[in-house]
């Protein structure tokens, strides 16, 4: 049979544009949903999730958006963005699986209220930088449980991880905070950052037990390690306040550091500490995303090459 006009292919087609036509949304109704669309964290998430699918050849992130999951007390959360990034450099001395990062990424807009952070430089404890903060998962069964995958980090390729930034001995150092607040916030209204800041706790929690889950036996070739590190991308201003004598002094700042503590995983878990160990959570403005990315890429990279050397230095004994 010849398709032709009273074919059922055109005659659905026909019903779908008149649907169309017939279903006309009231201009007013069209620009306040667009205005909705525009103030929420959306269109954020969908341009992150882009930017991380459009990287060009094998040098790009699997990423996974808007990621539903319930903690272990049955609460739901959601991650908006989690992307991973596998270093595929060609190394045949390499003796382990997949290497590289997991970017658990929480997408916030806020222009009417700049976020400030307050600067922290006075942190004996930064003199060699934080590189030894970094949060991983791996399957590698280390001999000595009180061993990290991260020994000798310092001392290591590791060292040029972008938390290492900080250090008193950088010319320009990545600027730290430990405190903060939106300007400009209503008492009554919740704090955007304190939210995103849990959801990163909580998203950290459940990224660690979702890898856990898949048992990749005891082939060295197998056994994957992946940095996780938390990251929220910001849509406004972010804002930097440093006190240096008896007043502040404010600049804007693409990217920054924030120190916090793990209030989440005490909780859940009841053998860590009753304040939770330090988490370090990167902030960065939307128009320095593209930017963040190498220097994430850079990490992992790095990363690989650190487990690589404190294996064959005999450092990192496996069982």
């Amino acid at each position: 049979m010849t398709e032709g006009c009273c074919s059922p292919s055109n005659n659905y087609c026909s019903f779908l544009v008149e649907s169309r036509e017939n279903t006309v949304l009231n201009e007013e109704l069209k620009k306040r949903l667009q205005s909705e669309i525009e103030k929420s964290g959306f269109p954020l998430e969908l341009d992150i999730t882009e930017k991380l699918r459009d990287l060009e050849g094998d040098d790009h992130f699997l990423v996974f958006p808007n990621i539903s999951y319930v903690d272990l007390k049955g609460a739901s959360h959601e991650i908006d963005v989690l992307a991973l990034y596998n270093v595929n450099e060609e190394d045949n001395t390499y003796p382990f699986g997949a290497t590289g990062i997991l970017l658990v990424i929480e997408c916030k807009k806020s222009f009417d209220k700049p976020w400030v952070f307050f600067e922290e430089f006075t942190d004996p404890l930064t003199l060699l930088g934080l590189g030894s903060k970094v949060d991983y998962c791996t399957d590698l069964n280390i001999s000595k449980k009180s061993i990290s995958l991260l020994i000798a980090c310092a001392n290591s390729s590791f060292s040029g991880h972008h938390y290492n930034n900080c250090s008193f001995y950088n010319d320009s150092p990545l600027a730290q905070a430990r405190t903060y607040f939106e300007a400009f916030r209503s008492l009554d209204v919740p704090s955007t950052i304190h939210k995103a800041v849990l959801s990163c706790f909580y998203a950290k929690s459940f990224v660690k037990r979702w890898f856990n889950k898949s048992d990749r036996g005891k082939d060295l070739k197998n056994q994957r390690s992946f940095i996780i590190q938390n990251v929220i991308v910001l849509d406004g201003e972010l804002i930097l306040a440093s006190r240096r004598t008896n007043s502040f002094d404010i600049e804007p700042v693409n990217h920054l550091l924030l120190r916090t503590t793990d209030s989440v995983s005490s909780v859940e878990d009841s053998s860590t500490s009753l304040i939770g160990s330090e988490v370090i959570i990167d902030v960065v403005k939307a128009s320095f995303f593209e930017e963040y990315i190498e220097i994430c890429k850079s990490d992992a990279k790095l990363f690989k090459k650190h487990i690589s050397e404190v294996y064959l230095s005999g450092l990192l004994e496996l069982s």
